[in-house]
């Protein structure tokens, strides 16, 4: 499973692709969504920067950075319009975040100050492990049954108030979930 979990973590960072290089290149855009959606089967949002802290009514953190505002209007357009259209999607991540915050929910933007160490502290390649206890009910619970898996992590940030459209698949020892997963989609 350990192997299994690295390698999607490894596919994900190759398959890192920002909303701008959909959208068309340049810099980042919320025009042609539409017609960018009508040439898909689906969409990845994966890693990248923090996302812009006004966008879930928060102040930023001293700690936060790499604030990419018109990367984040783009993929909050890409993904809310896929989301229309019942367009699968997979999000990896930052993308997770983005999905949250899209379906209203909001971020822990440093979670060192919360869990009181800093296990997770972004260090840019550098994945720590962590065992989740899967929830029973989830459709990888199911799959996997009631068990602790290792899930690597490689981020300071966090869902905090998870999204009403969102379930969480297994939680963390230091009570932060697991990457949620989008039930209409069919995932959990």
């Amino acid at each position: 499973m350990k192997i299994l979990l690295q390698m999607i973590a490894s596919l994900a960072l190759l398959l890192s692709v920002p909303a701008q290089a959909i959208v068309g290149g340049g810099a980042p855009s919320t025009e042609g969504v539409e017609e960018t959606l009508d040439s898909l089967d689906g969409l990845i949002f994966s890693g990248g920067s923090d996302l812009d802290p006004g966008l879930y009514g928060q102040e930023a953190h001293a700690e936060t950075r790499d604030v990419v505002r018109g990367r984040d209007d783009a993929e909050l357009a890409l993904l809310r319009a896929a989301l229309e259209r019942d367009l699968p999607v997979l999000a990896i991540c930052r993308g997770s975040q983005v999905l949250n915050v899209a379906l209203g929910g909001d971020l822990v933007q440093h979670l060192p100050d919360v869990v009181g160490d800093a296990t997770h502290k972004q260090t840019p390649g550098v994945f720590a492990d962590h065992e989740v206890e899967l929830e029973s009910g989830t459709r990888l619970g199911g799959l996997l049954g009631e068990r602790a898996v290792t899930q690597g992590w490689a981020t300071r940030q966090e869902l905090e108030q998870i999204a009403e459209a969102l379930i969480a698949w297994g939680e963390a020892p230091d009570a932060f979930y697991a990457r949620p997963v989008f039930t209409a989609l069919g995932w959990a």
